[in-house]
């Protein structure tokens, strides 16, 4: 089990349980910066191909952080040499070094499983704190039962700018941008405190 906080010191804070073990007995991993100001959402997507998954944490800075969760061995081969190979050469830890930097950890479960925590994107566009964020899966690629990507993703956030926005990522570039945006335009002068999909409507 993994279990991630956010607060007011502008991190995120990962902690892993092994499969079958009590919440208590949670273990302390990292903390991830990024954000200049106190974290007020935290989202995972599905799962998508290959056991990965996004997290969207959404700030007081006015700013959404997409980040990517990933086995290491994922990653490919033509970045750098391929994992097994670096296991069969006694230099994994050497090989997964270059990984780490301010926006990408990576860390181990307790079986010695590698997985990678790596800052994807940073979404601007609205003009006050970050209030919630969720994922959505259409069901119409749902239907479809084959491994989900990044582009069958939509992200919903919400503000106290008074809007609610919908995200997402290009099917060429996986670059994220506003879709529609419902609130300030249309009249609202309230500040949203949160926003969700209903999953059985498209």
């Amino acid at each position: 089990m993994l279990l991630l906080t956010g607060g007011y010191d502008s991190k995120i804070h990962v902690y892993m349980t092994e499969k079958g073990k009590q919440a208590s007995e949670l273990r302390y991993q990292f903390s991830a910066p990024g954000h200049f100001n106190s974290i007020k959402a935290l989202a995972f997507s599905p799962e998508l191909a290959q056991n990965a998954f996004y997290l969207a944490s959404g700030s007081q800075d006015h700013n959404i952080r997409i980040w990517k969760l990933q086995p290491m061995e994922n990653l490919s081969a033509e970045e750098t040499k391929d994992a097994s190979a670096a296991d069969a050469d006694g230099e994994d830890e050497t090989w997964m070094k270059q990984f780490e930097t301010k926006t990408s950890i990576v860390f181990k479960d307790s079986h010695d499983v590698a997985y990678n925590f790596s800052l994807e994107s940073v979404l601007q566009h609205h003009q006050e704190a970050i209030s919630s964020v969720c994922w959505q899966v259409p069901n119409s690629i749902k239907a479809e039962g084959r491994p989900l990507n990044i582009n069958d993703l939509r992200l919903l956030s919400s503000s106290f700018d008074f809007n609610v926005s919908l995200w997402e990522a290009d099917r060429e570039t996986e670059a994220w941008s506003v879709e529609s945006t419902l609130g300030a335009m249309v009249g609202n002068k309230h500040a949203f405190f949160g926003a969700m999909f209903l999953n059985d409507i498209d």
